[in-house]
């Protein structure tokens, strides 16, 4: 049971949607627009967001420092796993493998009420993918036995990117739902009627990741589609902190997610302002 109310915390008890903000993109380096650690964790923790994803160690310092802040501030969701692509931060190499130094009990301890992992997919090392697999395999029997759910993201980022399509994205959510994901995060399909047939048949709620930073209209209007389709909310980064006015580009997508008012999303989302800069495609 407290899996299942763990869950529902990161959702708006209203509508049962979620607005999730990802600010775990620092593997990469000091990424445009989210550079100020501090400051954007209290940022965050004042806005509408239903609940954020961080790592680990900031997961730590948000919840010592910002996430009393007040009665509404969003809950928190734990990534447990590191993706590693080089050597070298921010080089913007494939995806080569995934490490997973914390464990589900980390994340309680960090004041998560969700922790994530990613399914790395593209990969062309057989043996990278079996240990991928069985990691996450013992991830989420570790999280059922503490309590919290576990969270699984396609993250189709290997040398063999190419193989991402409509049919890979609904065959790695159904993957991750037969090794035990509590909810799902996953890239939209091109066509909109591929994620109802997921939402349908999936035993989990389905969430759906924002992407690479784009005009703040059109992306509202990808967010309207998806909801429409049937999923439970979104998980956006830096469609949100790579603008120059982050709460207002929340505010825009609790307009849609929430309100499925599209004309008062694109009012907060002009205000908002444009993406700041390039970024990693991730």
């Amino acid at each position: 049971m407290k899996i299942k109310a763990r869950t529902e915390a990161i959702f708006d008890e209203t509508t049962g949607r979620s607005v999730m903000v990802a600010f775990d993109h620092g593997t990469e380096g000091a990424i445009v627009g989210g550079e100020h650690v501090p400051g954007m964790l209290k940022k965050l923790s004042g806005s509408e967001a239903d609940s954020l994803l961080l790592t680990i160690g900031l997961s730590r310092v948000y919840n010592v420092t910002y996430g009393k802040l007040s009665e509404k501030s969003p809950t928190v969701c734990s990534g447990i796993d590191v993706p590693v692509f080089s050597a070298e931060i921010g080089s913007g190499d494939p995806l080569d493998s995934t490490i997973s130094p914390w464990e589900p009990q980390d994340a309680l301890h960090a004041g998560a009420e969700m922790c994530k992992m990613l399914l790395p997919l593209g990969l062309t090392d057989t043996h990278a993918w079996g240990r991928a697999l069985r990691n996450i395999a013992q991830r989420i029997t570790q999280a059922e036995k503490a309590d919290i759910p576990l969270m699984l993201e396609p993250a189709f980022w290997g040398q063999n990117s190419a193989c991402k399509s409509d049919t890979a994205i609904a065959d790695a959510a159904r993957l991750c739902v037969e090794l035990g994901a509590h909810v799902l995060k996953i890239p939209a399909p091109d066509d909109p009627k591929v994620l109802q047939e997921i939402v349908d048949w999936s035993p989990v709620p389905v969430l759906v990741l924002g992407g690479t930073p784009r005009d703040g209209t059109d992306f509202l209007e990808e967010v309207s589609r998806w909801m429409e389709h049937g999923a439970r909310g979104v998980v956006v980064g830096r469609n949100v902190w790579n603008r120059p006015d982050p709460l207002a580009a929340i505010s825009a997508l609790r307009h849609v997610v929430h309100d499925s008012d599209i004309k008062s999303a694109r009012e907060r989302m002009e205000s908002a302002g444009a993406p700041l800069g390039n970024t990693s495609q991730l």
